[in-house]
């Protein structure tokens, strides 16, 4: 299963590093270990004549005197040499591995996926859940299931028996997948890719038997995602209250003061849906009926000192908005804090952890950067986004699920509406050095601000860096250079459904976060999504770097991205950093006032 010591050298073993420059022949890779794993069965053979002679040697040493003693010694070394050398084939065939399944899972071709994970060894753990599809119901229904092997669904599924219709065993393969990443000891290095397959399979029947508003990419994942938002927009409504505006706040200069600034709530897509999916009635009917509740007209922002986000006032040149607006930034009022300069990119996972958990708020943090530079004073900006922190939709928390959809659907959300109004209050200018971070559902919206035309006309977006987050949708444009970080056991990279397309400066780290031996406080693998585990990888690799470790080289592009990352944001020794952080809050009305 791919897990060994906790070595930075069995790290870096499992690690792989995709980019638009990537080439990969995976069959001779799979090939190559098979006939590794073949060789190594000398090795075995070896030892068995060893093992075979020092008990004789032993057996005759008493009687023979010293001289069988010197040999016996003689055989245990040998033992040991070859020992060591099987452990270390069995470490590089298991790297092969891998390396084939990230390759395969990287290309997007699930049947060619299927094939070299089997090959390699990476079956799930969980086979009476996950392959229920693919073997336990395919001697009876597979003349009609193959119609289904890559979701694409037909009308013949009205005749399936409900619960073997292809919707409803394509969530049960969703949950096989989940359960390994509930209980991380059951998990594999293969978790994350298997996730992908079946969200893509799952949302793909999905649109086939639904209508209604579309995913931003096109994909059948984004599509469907799209169709969750719509949806969860009405039941967030019926159960949080209409939403009025996003409140932006954050501490003022005088003690106890706030300075805020509301903005219009983004709305969602509010499309309705129709849907009709074999053996899925009830997911049918949820989405059906959400949409309808979220079905209304759209609200203006109340009270004084509101900011629209995006529009000039009517008959306002976007140029002269800008000018008049970039007044009004960096509210003199607004309170900062001191903070060390995070030159390494562990230091800005481990800034994530520092923001508020799951409150009734949102949360974000703006990091400025002060250089004095040969021509003066040089100015950057980090922007920090951690993830989920409410699993209902539409709560006054933005940081929730219909933030989960909408972003995976390509939709502005409430929480990057929020994100845009901080850059201001905080004193971002036009043509500014920006640089994005973000874990999981942060990372993300990271992706998605940093790929916003509108962003990128108004700032110098430098970098990005993600961490456990679906990011296939959004491709940077190709002078900000992206770094995706993505532990092969963690699902929730995969739930966009696709492939990071790796394309630009944009590249993918793919490690086994099982090699990294982190625990809990009862002794437990960590859980892979927790963001210790993407500080720890980030913090390994860094060092691996620093320290000019011979199996370095498998990060040579990650250390580019690094070395241009620093300079691009102009951070040194001499570098000030403050900190603004923003609460951000839902502004609802129960529908009954």
């Amino acid at each position: 299963m791919f897990h060994r010591g906790v070595s930075d050298g069995d790290f870096l073993s499992n690690v792989v590093v995709t980019s638009s420059s990537t080439v990969a022949d995976i069959d001779a890779i799979v090939a190559a270990q098979g006939r590794i794993q073949a060789h190594a069965v000398v090795c075995r053979d070896v030892l068995e004549v060893l093992n075979n002679a020092m008990e004789s040697a032993a057996a005759n040493s008493a009687a023979s005197g010293a001289s069988l003693g010197h040999v016996v010694a003689c055989l245990s070394h040998a033992q040991q040499l070859v020992m060591s050398v099987e452990e270390q084939v069995g470490d590089f065939t298991d790297s092969l591995g891998y390396s084939a399944v990230v390759y395969a899972g990287a290309e997007d071709d699930a049947a060619h996926f299927s094939y070299v994970a089997a090959q390699v060894g990476q079956r799930s753990t969980l086979p009476w859940v996950n392959d229920v599809v693919s073997r336990s119901v395919s001697p009876f229904f597979a003349p009609v299931l193959s119609i289904f092997g890559r979701g694409e669904a037909r009308q013949e599924a009205a005749y399936l028996p409900p619960v073997w219709s292809p919707a409803r065993l394509q969530m049960m393969s969703v949950m096989g997948s989940a359960l390994p990443f509930m209980k991380p000891e059951l998990s594999t290095a293969a978790d994350s890719f298997r996730m992908q397959y079946d969200v893509e399979n799952l949302s793909t029947t999905i649109m086939a038997y639904s209508h209604g508003p579309s995913g931003a990419s096109g994909t059948a994942t984004a599509g469907a995602a799209a169709l969750a938002a719509s949806s969860t927009l009405g039941w967030g409504r019926l159960i949080h209250g209409e939403t009025m505006g996003i409140e932006v706040a954050s501490p003022g200069v005088q003690p106890g003061s706030v300075v805020s600034r509301r903005v219009e709530s983004s709305g969602g897509n509010r499309g309705l849906v129709w849907s009709n999916i074999p053996g899925a009635q009830v997911l049918s009917s949820v989405l059906m009926v959400g949409s309808m509740l979220g079905v209304r007209h759209q609200p203006t922002v109340g009270g004084s000192g509101s900011v629209p986000v995006f529009a000039p006032p009517p008959g306002m040149n976007i140029d002269t908005y800008k000018r008049e607006h970039a007044a009004l930034l960096g509210h003199p009022s607004l309170g900062v804090q001191p903070a060390s300069t995070p030159r390494a990119p562990s230091e800005l996972i481990d800034r994530l952890g520092n923001l508020a958990d799951g409150q009734q708020q949102g949360q974000f943090e703006i990091l400025r950067h002060d250089t004095q530079g040969p021509r003066g004073r040089e100015r950057s900006w980090s922007i920090v986004i951690r993830g989920t922190q409410q699993w209902t939709t539409g709560h006054p928390n933005p940081q929730d699920m219909l933030t989960n959809f909408q972003t995976v659907a390509g939709q502005e959300s409430d929480q990057t509406r929020a994100i845009r109004e901080g850059m201001r209050m905080a004193g971002i200018q036009v043509g500014d050095r920006v640089e994005f971070v973000g874990h999981s559902q942060g990372g993300a919206i990271a992706a998605q601000l940093a790929t916003d035309p509108q962003i990128s006309e108004d700032y110098s977006v430098v970098s990005v860096l993600t961490a456990g987050s679906p990011t296939a949708g959004y491709s940077p444009h190709a002078e900000a250079g992206m770094l995706s970080l993505e532990n092969t056991r963690d699902i929730v990279p995969a739930l966009d459904g696709a492939a990071n397309p790796d394309e630009g400066n944009a590249l993918t780290m793919y490690f086994d976060g099982a090699d990294l031996g982190l625990t809990d406080e009862k002794g437990n693998p960590r859980f892979s999504h927790d963001m210790t585990v993407y500080s720890e990888a980030m913090r390994r690799s860094e060092a691996a770097l620093a320290g000019n470790n011979p199996q370095a080289t498998v990060l040579d592009e990650v250390d580019r991205w690094m070395r241009r990352r620093e300079q691009g944001m102009g951070l040194s020794e001499s570098t000030i950093t403050t900190s603004y952080v923003f609460n951000t809050e839902r502004m609802n009305r129960p529908l009954w006032q």
